[in-house]
């Protein structure tokens, strides 16, 4: 086990340049880190399967299985060599997506930039004029439709936080930061709104029912 944990070290170490955050790194600069990785993966998952091997060996055996002082030595052994595992399944992956991963961050990065329009068009519209005027429909809907694409948009977001690679993570958690922002404004939007109700009401026939209360509750 000492042995894999070794090489998962030496993995760990030559992948430590994919823990800097994406949006600050040159483009192309991953390339020569997937490389070693790549390299070093084979012996480290050699060392984890000898490991597992050896450990399910003396597991297997009547005679030791009987010591209770054993079964506490071996599971204990059985989880560092699991958590080696996983560390190197995390490294391997986020070499192999790096780069590609500079293209998914783009992609994220252009949707929340249109989104923020949508809410500036949203705010424009519901900006109170000194009367205490209903919402217009029309200005009620796309309200509605930036709240839906920034939950859906936050959601996606969201999800990239459990990507092994760090430095996506440390970029996109920037990304949401300013996602919760627009969020708060649309609230603002809603909140300085007259006659939401109404125009929810006038949705409702038109749209799913789970959506409308979804926005309903937001």
């Amino acid at each position: 086990v000492h042995k894999a944990e070794e090489a998962v070290k030496e993995i760990m170490s030559a992948a430590g340049p994919l823990s800097e955050d994406l949006e600050k790194s040159s483009p192309g600069s991953f390339g020569a880190v997937a490389a070693r990785v790549a390299e070093l993966c084979p012996a480290a998952e050699a060392s984890c399967a000898a490991a597992k091997e050896a450990i399910d060996k003396r597991q297997a055996d009547p005679k030791q299985r009987e010591s209770p002082s054993f079964n506490l030595q071996f599971s204990k052994l059985a989880l560092r060599l699991s958590d080696a595992e996983e560390q190197l399944k995390a490294c391997r992956s986020a070499a192999q997506e790096a780069e590609g991963n500079r293209g998914l961050l783009k992609a994220k990065k252009a949707e929340l930039g249109a989104l923020e329009q949508q809410v500036e068009e949203a705010e424009l519209q519901t900006t109170p004029l000194g009367d205490e005027v209903p919402i217009a429909f029309e200005a009620f809907k796309k309200l509605w439709g930036a709240q839906l694409g920034l939950e859906t948009w936050l959601a996606s977001a969201k999800s990239l936080q459990s990507n092994p690679h760090v430095g996506l993570k440390l970029a996109v958690s920037r990304l949401l930061q300013q996602g919760n922002a627009l969020c708060e404004r649309l609230q603002e939007a809603k909140s300085g709104s007259i006659g939401w109700a109404e125009a929810l009401g006038q949705l409702l026939p038109r749209q799913g029912t789970d959506q409308v209360a979804a926005v309903e509750a937001a």
